[in-house]
Parts: structure tokens; C-alpha cells; sequence
């Protein structure tokens, strides 16, 4: 190597591994050195910097030494008085393996190794990393690294690779925290604030008397010092020009004070920590032997003013109370949780503790409110700060706007809890200088938080990316819209709107890319003026585009149809009206509109005072809803409609309508509408009113009341549930869906009936129900003994109920017990009445109906299957009521025969009357004849037929006449043996009769009926089921059987035995083939077209 000697050198200081790659040659090194450092130091001296490098090895070292990862190249500026009187900058440069501090002169360059060793086969700068140690503070220069590089690029690698959401990196956060605690101690020993040493010169003699005592082990004492000493005035006066001397060194430190509105909050309560350490330590001085050695000399030398001097004007005393008494607040003041946040949130929990702490503190302390105000405005600028440290890394006017509102929100919400403490601070403060303080102090101080500038640029930002979003939306949704809505065949209109919409968002994204680059967080006077001009630019650009949509505007506005559709156009464009430009361009439109707005409210004003009567009549009955419920309905949605033009009124107007002269006057019309509309007066008035009622459920679930009924007073059995129960629980049940508050005594009455309503409403069916078919039957005499077993029944179930209240526990059950009987007895009762209509339908046709045989058979079939009917459906008393029928139809039948043989005799004698009754085409029988052959032979005359069978002839025509009627057979209640049965048990048990014990009870019997009923009707539902499938299978096996015909007859036109040269024989047996083969599709046809039949 070229630098063999060198080498030597190092290694006999520290030895070095001798490498296995090739190291960069150091030349390289030197000029890659060289180049930078004089670069990063803007530096011209060249020679004095290779001079260094040359000077010893450590370029060497740090190229092929492991153990030497820095090198570090300090420069250090002095500047000398020259021999003419003139200043000289005098450089020095030094190169090193290791990074020292030296003085606040100096500034170093350290290149730091990426490995080991500097490789030869790769660039230097790719090895290297390259650091700069300004010269001053090293404290500003640590801070700068740490807080403005090193923390910010974690913070970024962690968020970039979500480092932090994993599992496994539960050190990330610690190492974050970590970062920002060294982050604030730096800021702690940047911003200390150094209190003075002060020196106490002691007096040679008394040093010598201390050390004399000292070394004896005594404590020292005035007699040390010997009368003469004592007595002697140069001796005292020297002692007491010290204590002189000592009163302004420590004056020094007790006098000491800082403006707390300069600098941080920090500066200010580190200043009276270390002011507190700085006076115990001279205190400590103050109790040591020398001092009380000097004062209790001048105390026997009777300078006694010397003494009071001392303790008095030092302040030492004093100022040691008030620094402990300031320290209450300093102490534990939560100001390192807000320096260390690193998010909005952790500031503004920060923010909550260091205000709790103070607004706690300043009740103990004395600490001044004017100092104290200076105080808040330093934790402002501390604020401001830390926000901006948060809000630098975010590009503000490059993120998309859900995250930037979510970050203006979490910034706002910082400054809201800072307004919200600062509040409870003066608070306190007005109320300790009104009770606590020995003299009223006024606190003329105006506080001027640092950060409301900030927050006032948040603010303004806020807006404009708001406003400048809502432009750039509406114009992308309305040009949109214009070209959707051209009409079908003007595709060039469609077009041209589209191209206008393309245009105006790019005039309006060139626009926005004017303010994207500003810093708009920087509020100095120099930012601000950035700002304002890139927003003043923006703004000439912007409106440029307002023109080009002002006139589209205008040209929708004027083709609009009607009203509906200038309400549409504008409630599109309405995020606009913000901007002067178009707000001005559509004003006379907008005074139509707001005529039109006025005129409907006040039209809806009329309807609310005229119509709601009107409602109640239909809403009411109609919807179940209870009354006063529908009236707050309905105020309800006169109010939405209100709501609705108010709507239209901010479409018409923009956001700010209210400021506009049009819309406050709306409003107020609005406001006073609305205060019409307000519910709650409405509602407290029925509370009032419901509560003077008795809301208690009554105890039994019947009453019996006396009614007037036809002039009579009778007495009639009541559901004893109240219909008022009923809408209660019907208006709470309303009135909870509307958010309204209902006093709980009425909430529990409800509920209350709410767990009787179903009960009760069942029960209050039931019984209007059984009303009203007792009513029906009522309304048709006679028929009401068929349902007294039903009735009976119900009665039972009624007396049965007439013991129950509605807290029991039987209620339920009970209800449907009485439900179910009362549908049966609704069920019979319709069954009834259907089956009289048939009746009473066919007696009626009876006395007019056709007189023959076929006809009044019909009638009276029909009659006698209405009966079977009813005693099919067990209907009580049917003999009593059949024979009551059965003597209306003998009654009904005994006119007709007595009618028929009247006309019977009247065909008979053929007389004028027969003819008139022919002439006026009334029915009548058909006499056939009898001729009587008279024979006069050998003197003796034969008659044939003998005048008796003559008369028996006519006779017989006359039985078969009335036979008509008189051969039916009468109505029978017991055509089924069930019912004969079960009355011939009924009367045997009247009897007393014994029944063996092989009797089959009627009850028995009438089981095996239903039971045999219900098999029937099982099989039935099965055969009807299967009905369909029947018709498939008949219709396929039919078109099966056609088909087999077809090709049967198709086969014999094909065979048939016709031609001459076939043999008998065989002609015969393909015959017979044939003819048993058409027997069985005859068979199979008849038996098809016998099927279709059934």
C-alpha cells in the first residue's frame, strides 16, 4: 500500500485485521473527504483541510479499521486582534475517529460508516452516511437532528409498513415514546435558564479561626477571635464592608426574574425550580460557620445594622417563600406530556391535564395572575408548537378531504378544549380575586394565545378546501346533469355540455394546483402574504369559471317550464349562491321563487285552520288511529311540510340565506308558523286532562247495566273494560313512536291496559258478536229454540266469568274459552239462517209452483234436505220446530189440493166457467174420457164399462189429481236413526228404565257416526287429491286405446282378406284375429266413455 508507513503507525497503536476484500484506495477516500466536507462547511480553505488529513492516520483508520466507524472533520473559528488593531478569522481543522465536542465554535462533518470496512468494488457514497454538528448550542443541534429528522423518519417507516399494527413489533410504540421523551429533555436542557453562582469572600481572619476550630474539632466562637480583634474598627469595618459585598451577590440570584410571555412554558418553570435550588444553596451558605462566625462578630462589635441589613435587604427569606409557594404550581405540572405528544389527540389530553393542574394549584398559590396569563400564552406557543410538528407531516393541501376534515375536526377539537380550560381558569381566577386575595387586583392583561393564529389559518384553510371542494363537485355534478338531460337526437348539445363540464374542473384543478405549493401553516407575516397572494390568484381564476356557469345558469333558469323546475335547477346549484359572481346573476329569479315560497307557506297556513276537521271524519274511523294522536299527526306533517318550503327557500337562496333581506323575512313568517305548530302546549293539556280521570282498571270483567229499549228498562250484560282504557293505551302507544315524555302514572295505566287489551277487545267482540246474531235471530220468529243448546252454552261460559276479575289468572284461558264457543254459536247461527232462507225460499214457491207431481217433489226434497241438515248439525228442539213446519206446509198444501180439485170439478162439467178459465190460459188437469159403449141385444141393453167402473175410472183421475200432493211424504226431523235413537233413550230415561249393561248409549253411537263421518271425509279429501292424477292417467289410457284403434284400422285396410288367389281358410282366421281384437278396444272405448261419465 501507498500509505505503508502510516500503517505501521496504526498498528502499533491499535492493530488491525488484515482484510479479505479489497479496500478503497485512499486517495478516493481523501478526495470524496475532501470534496464534501469543504462543500458542507463552505469552506474555500482547501489547504489547511488537506493539511489536516495528511496530519495523522485516522483517514487511513477509518478506511480498513472496523473499530473506527466515524470520522469526524471539526472546524473551528477564533478570531484574534490583529497588531494593527483589526479582528482576524483564524480555521483550524482537525480530523479525528471519534466525534468531541470542543467549543460552541466549532462545527463538524462526520461521515459514518455503513459497515465495517470502505470496500473498493463499491461507490463511497453508497458507505458512508454524512452528519453535519453545527456550531452553537449543542443542545439546538441534537434537538434539530433528533426532532426534525430522526423521530419524523420513524415515524413515517412505521406508519408506511404499518410496522406498529403487527403483532409482533410491540417495541414500535415503546421506541416512538421513547424518541419523543429524548426529545423533550434536549428541549429541557436547551431551554434551562442558568442562575448565577454567587461567591460569599470570607475574611482571612475568620478563615483562619474556622480552620483553627476545625482542626480541633470545636465549634468556633467569637472568643476565637481575641478582644483586640474584636474592638478593633479596621477589623470590623472590613467585616462589614464583606457583608456588603455579600448582600449584592446574593441580591443577584433574589432579584432575578424573566418575562414569562418569552420563550415556553418550560423556560418558565425550570427558571423557578432552578431558582429554588440556587437559593437553598445559599442558604446553605448563609447557615455555614463563616457567615454566622462574621455576623456574630459584627453583633459584639455592636454593628448591628450591619446584621439587620443583611437578613433584610438580601430578600433571601422572603424570596425563598415565594419561590416554594410558585412551586406548588411548577411542581408536577403535566407539561412534558404535552411536549412529547405525537398525535392531536395525546395534545389535547395534555392540554386537559395541564389546565386540571393549574385550575387545581391556583387556589394554593400565590403565584400572580398577570404572570400567570403570560404563563397560558407560553403553553399557547408550546400548543402551536406541537400542532404543527403533527400537521408538518401531513401535506394539507394534498390529502383528499375525508382526511383532511377528519384532521381539520381533530384540531378543532384541540382548540375547543383549550377554550373550554382557559374558561375554567379565568373562572377561578375572577373568583379568587373576588374572595381570596388580600386586595382586589384588576386583570387589565389581555391574553393573546399564540396559537389562535394558527387556529385562525386552520380555520380559513378549512373553508376554502370546503369551498373549493363544493365548486369542483357542483360543477361535475351539474354540467353532468345538463348533458344527461339533453334531448334524445341533440347528441351535439350533450356534447357540448360535456366538453364545458371537462373544461371548467380543469380551469378549476388549475386553479387549486396555485395554492397546493404554498406553505399555508406558515402564519409569520412573510407566510401569510404567501398565502393571500396564491389565494387572491385562485380566486381571478375561479372566476373566470363562475362566469361560464353563471351563463348556463341563466340558460336553464330561462327554459325552465314551471316553478318545480326552477326549484330543481336551483337546489343543483344552490352550494354555489356562496359566490358573489353567480348569487347576483340570478336574483330576479330568486325573488320569484321566494313569492312563490311565501305564497305556499301562507297557503298552508289557511289549511291548518281550516281543514283538520275535514281529516278527523275520514282518518280517524278509517285508520284506527286514536284522536288526539292523528291531530298531532297531523300537525306533525304540517310541519314537515313547512320544513319542505324552508328547504326550498335555502335552494333558492344558498346556505346563508337567513342574512339575505328575503330570507330573514321568511324566517320570521316560518318562525311564527312554527311556533303554532309547537305540540308540547297541546300535549301537556291532555295530559292535564287524562290525569283527572280515573285510570284504574275496574275489578270484574262483567257488568250488568239497566238500558232503555223501546220505552222499556231492561237489563243488559257489559264488558267492564272502558273504551277510554282503550284509546289511552292506543294515544301512548302513538305518542311514544313521537318521542313525546308521558308521566308515568299514565305510562303504567297504559301498560296496563295493555295487558288487558287483547283480552278485552276479544271479550268486547265476542260479546258485540253474540249480540248481533241474537239480534238476527230475534229478527225471525220461531227459530230461536234450534240454537237454545248453543246459547245455553254461552251462558254458562258467562256465569262462569262472572266471578273473574282482570288480575286473574284464568283470564286468558277463559277468553278463548269464550271466544271459540261464541265463533261456533256465529258459525250455527250463519248455518241456520242460510238453511231458513232455503226453506222459507221453498214454502214460498210451494203456494205458486207448478202443480205436478215432479215440481212439489222438488220442493219439498229440498225442504226435507234443509232439515236433514239441521239435524246433522245438532240444532236443539228440530221435532218442535219440524212439526211446527210440517203444519205451515200441510196448511200451504191442503190450499193447493182444495184449488186443484175445484179445477178438477170445473174441467169436469165443462161448463163457461172451464171455457172462461181456458180463455185466460190457467192451468188445468187433463180428464181423459170414459166411453161407455151401450148394446142393445135381444131386448136387453149392455152398457160396457159398468157405470161403477165408469166412476171409478174418473175417480182414479181424481185420486191421481190431489195424489200430487196428497201422495208426498211428509217432512221427518228423524230420518236419521241417531236422532230416533237418542229420543227413544230420552224417554226410556224419563221412564226409569233400566238399561242392561250390553245397552250401546246414543252418545256411543253418534262417536262411531262422527268417527265413520270423518273416515269419509278423510277418504274424500284422499280421492279428491288424487282426482287430477285419475284425470291424467284416464286421458293418457284414452288417446292410448285411439291410438291402438288407429293402427288397428290402418293394419285391416292394409291385410283385409280381398284379393281371389288368398285361401279361405286363412281369409277366415285373419277375421277372427280382427274381430276379437276390435271387441277389445270396444270394450276398452265403453269402458273409457263410462269413465268420462263419472
Amino acid at each position: 500500500m501507498e500509505s505503508g508507513g502510516e500503517s505501521s503507525t496504526s498498528l502499533a497503536s491499535a492493530p488491525i485485521i488484515e482484510p479479505e476484500v479489497a479496500l478503497a484506495q485512499k486517495d478516493d477516500v481523501y478526495s470524496y473527504v475532501k470534496a464534501a466536507s469543504l462543500a458542507l462547511l463552505a469552506e474555500t480553505r482547501a489547504s489547511e483541510l488537506e493539511e489536516a488529513l495528511k496530519r495523522d492516520d485516522s483517514l487511513t483508520k477509518f478506511i480498513g479499521d472496523s473499530q473506527a466507524p466515524v470520522l469526524a472533520i471539526e472546524k473551528i473559528t477564533t478570531i484574534k486582534d490583529s497588531q494593527e488593531g483589526d479582528e482576524e478569522v483564524v480555521v483550524t481543522f482537525n480530523v479525528r475517529n471519534e466525534v468531541e465536542y470542543k467549543t460552541e465554535r466549532s462545527t463538524q462533518v462526520v461521515f459514518i460508516k455503513r459497515t465495517g470496512l470502505i470496500e473498493a468494488d463499491k461507490p463511497i457514497p453508497d458507505q458512508v452516511r454524512v452528519t453535519v454538528l453545527n456550531e452553537g448550542n449543542p443542545y439546538e443541534t441534537l434537538l434539530a437532528i433528533l426532532g426534525k429528522a430522526m423521530t419524523p423518519f420513524f415515524k413515517s417507516f412505521t406508519r408506511e409498513t404499518a410496522k406498529g399494527e403487527r403483532d409482533g413489533d410491540k417495541l414500535v410504540p415503546a421506541v416512538e415514546k421513547s424518541l419523543n421523551e429524548a426529545e423533550v429533555a434536549l428541549l429541557h436542557l436547551q431551554q434551562n435558564i442558568e442562575i448565577p453562582e454567587i461567591n460569599l469572600v470570607i475574611n482571612p481572619h475568620i478563615q483562619g479561626v474556622i480552620a483553627a476550630a476545625a482542626a480541633k474539632k470545636e465549634k468556633p466562637k467569637v472568643d476565637d477571635l481575641g478582644a483586640g480583634l474584636i474592638e478593633d474598627s479596621d477589623f470590623l469595618n472590613s467585616l462589614q464592608t464583606g457583608v456588603n459585598r455579600w448582600i449584592k451577590e446574593i441580591q443577584k440570584v433574589t432579584k432575578l426574574d424573566r418575562d414569562p410571555s418569552s420563550g415556553t412554558a418550560l423556560q418558565e418553570m425550570r427558571f423557578w425550580f432552578n431558582l429554588e435550588r440556587a437559593l437553598q444553596k445559599i442558604q446553605q451558605k448563609r447557615d455555614a460557620d463563616e457567615v454566622t462566625l462574621t455576623l456574630e462578630a459584627l453583633k459584639c462589635g455592636k454593628r448591628f445594622h450591619a446584621i439587620v441589613s443583611f437578613d433584610t435587604d438580601t430578600g433571601l427569606k422572603q424570596m425563598m417563600a415565594t419561590v416554594a409557594d410558585y412551586n406548588q404550581l411548577m411542581k408536577d405540572l403535566p407539561l412534558n406530556e404535552l411536549m412529547s405528544a405525537t398525535d392531536l389527540e395525546g395534545i389535547g389530553s395534555a392540554l386537559v391535564s395541564v389546565f386540571s393542574h393549574l385550575n387545581k394549584k391556583i387556589r394554593q398559590t400565590k403565584y400572580p395572575f398577570m404572570r400567570l396569563l403570560a404563563f397560558i400564552e407560553a403553553i399557547s406557543r408550546d400548543v402551536a408548537t406541537q400542532v404543527l410538528k403533527v400537521l408538518g407531516n401531513r401535506r394539507l393541501m394534498h390529502i383528499s378531504m375525508s382526511e383532511f376534515d377528519q384532521l381539520m375536526n381533530s384540531c378543532f377539537l384541540v382548540f375547543s378544549k383549550w377554550d373550554d380550560q382557559v374558561d375554567k381558569v379565568h373562572t377561578s381566577m375572577r373568583e379568587l380575586n373576588k374572595k381570596k386575595r388580600d386586595e382586589h387586583l384588576k386583570m387589565t392583561r389581555k391574553m393573546n394565545p399564540i396559537h389562535k393564529k394558527l387556529e385562525q389559518r386552520l380555520n380559513a384553510l378549512r373553508m376554502f378546501r370546503r369551498s373549493h371542494e363544493q365548486l369542483r363537485t357542483v360543477i361535475g355534478r351539474v354540467l353532468r346533469q345538463s348533458a344527461g338531460a339533453a334531448p334524445d337526437g341533440d347528441a351535439a348539445a350533450a356534447g357540448g355540455a360535456v366538453a364545458e363540464g371537462e373544461n371548467a374542473s380543469e380551469a378549476v384543478h388549475a386553479a387549486y394546483e396555485i395554492v397546493k405549493e404554498v406553505d399555508c401553516l406558515d402564519v409569520t407575516p412573510e407566510g401569510s402574504a404567501c398565502w393571500e397572494s396564491a389565494a387572491r390568484r385562485y380566486e381571478d381564476q375561479i372566476e373566470r369559471v363562475e362566469t361560464a356557469i353563471t351563463a348556463r345558469l341563466r340558460d336553464q333558469l330561462g327554459a325552465a317550464k314551471n316553478a318545480k323546475e326552477m326549484f330543481a335547477i336551483f337546489s343543483r346549484y344552490n352550494a354555489l349562491f356562496v359566490r358573489p359572481h353567480i348569487r347576483g346573476a340570478i336574483r330576479e329569479y330568486q325573488t320569484q321563487l321566494i313569492a312563490r315560497v311565501k305564497e305556499d307557506i301562507e297557503a298552508l297556513q289557511a289549511k291548518f285552520s281550516t281543514s283538520y276537521e275535514k281529516r278527523e271524519e275520514v282518518t280517524t274511523p278509517t285508520h284506527d288511529i286514536p284522536p288526539f294522536s292523528d291531530r298531532i299527526i297531523w300537525i306533525k306533517q304540517i310541519e314537515r311540510q313547512l320544513s319542505l318550503y324552508m328547504k326550498r327557500v335555502e335552494d333558492v337562496l344558498g346556505k346563508e340565506w337567513e342574512s339575505h333581506v328575503d330570507g330573514r323575512h321568511l324566517k320570521t313568517l316560518g318562525n311564527n308558523f312554527r311556533s303554532k305548530l309547537n305540540t308540547q302546549p297541546l300535549f301537556d293539556s291532555w295530559v292535564a286532562s287524562v290525569q283527572t280521570k280515573d285510570l284504574n282498571t275496574p275489578g270484574r270483567i262483567f257488568v250488568i247495566e239497566k238500558v232503555a229499549r223501546n220505552g222499556k228498562s231492561v237489563l243488559q250484560l257489559k264488558v267492564n273494560f272502558s273504551k277510554d282504557i282503550i284509546v289511552l293505551h292506543k294515544e301512548v302507544r302513538n305518542l311514544k313512536g313521537m318521542n313525546f315524555r308521558i308521566p308515568m302514572k299514565i305510562v303504567n295505566a297504559a301498560h296496563l291496559a295493555s295487558q288487558h287489551y287483547p283480552s278485552a277487545t276479544s271479550l268486547l267482540e265476542s260479546m258485540r258478536t253474540y249480540e248481533n246474531m241474537n239480534t238476527r235471530l230475534a229478527q225471525r220468529e220461531g227459530i230461536d229454540i234450534l240454537m237454545a243448546s248453543y246459547k245455553k252454552e254461552i251462558q254458562s261460559i258467562i256465569a262462569e266469568g262472572n266471578v273473574l276479575t282482570w288480575e286473574s289468572f284464568k283470564i286468558e284461558p277463559y277468553v278463548m274459552k269464550m271466544a271459540e264457543a261464541i265463533n261456533n254459536y256465529e258459525e250455527k247461527v250463519e248455518e241456520l239462517m242460510e238453511v231458513i232462507d232455503r226453506i222459507d225460499s221453498h214454502k214460498a214457491a210451494l203456494e205458486t209452483c207448478q202443480y205436478s207431481t215432479a215440481v212439489v217433489e222438488s220442493h219439498l226434497t229440498s225442504l226435507q234436505k234443509a232439515v236433514d241438515q239441521l239435524s246433522l248439525g245438532h240444532y236443539s228442539n228440530l221435532n218442535t220446530w219440524v212439526e211446527r213446519l210440517d203444519k205451515e206446509l200441510e196448511a200451504t198444501l191442503a190450499r193447493r189440493v182444495e184449488e186443484a180439485i175445484r179445477l178438477w170439478s170445473v174441467v169436469f162439467e165443462n161448463g163457461e166457467e172451464a171455457e172462461e178459465a181456458r180463455e185466460n190460459n190457467v192451468p188445468l188437469p187433463v180428464i181423459n174420457p170414459v166411453l161407455i159403449e151401450v148394446r142393445l141385444t135381444a131386448q136387453t141393453i149392455y152398457i160396457s164399462p159398468t157405470m161403477e167402473d165408469a166412476k171409478a175410472a174418473l175417480l182414479e183421475q181424481l185420486y191421481e189429481w190431489h195424489g200430487v200432493v196428497t201422495g208426498q211424504a211428509r217432512i221427518s226431523s228423524t230420518r236419521f236413526q241417531v236422532e230416533q235413537f237418542r229420543a227413544a233413550q230420552r224417554l226410556l230415561s224419563q221412564q226409569r228404565f233400566q238399561f242392561p249393561g250390553s245397552w250401546l248409549y246414543a252418545e256411543n253411537i253418534e262417536g262411531e257416526w262422527s268417527a265413520l263421518s270423518d273416515i269419509l271425509m278423510r277418504k274424500d279429501s284422499s280421492i279428491q287429491s288424487q282426482i287430477s292424477n285419475l284425470q291424467t292417467k284416464i286421458k293418457e289410457e284414452d288417446e292410448l286405446v285411439e291410438k291402438r284403434m288407429q293402427e288397428t284400422l290402418g293394419e285391416w285396410d292394409k291385410t283385409k282378406p280381398v284379393e281371389g288367389a288368398q285361401r279361405p281358410v286363412e281369409a277366415l282366421a285373419l277375421l277372427q284375429q280382427y274381430e276379437s281384437r276390435l271387441d277389445k278396444l270396444k270394450e276398452d272405448r265403453e269402458k273409457m266413455r263410462k269413465t268420462k261419465l263419472h
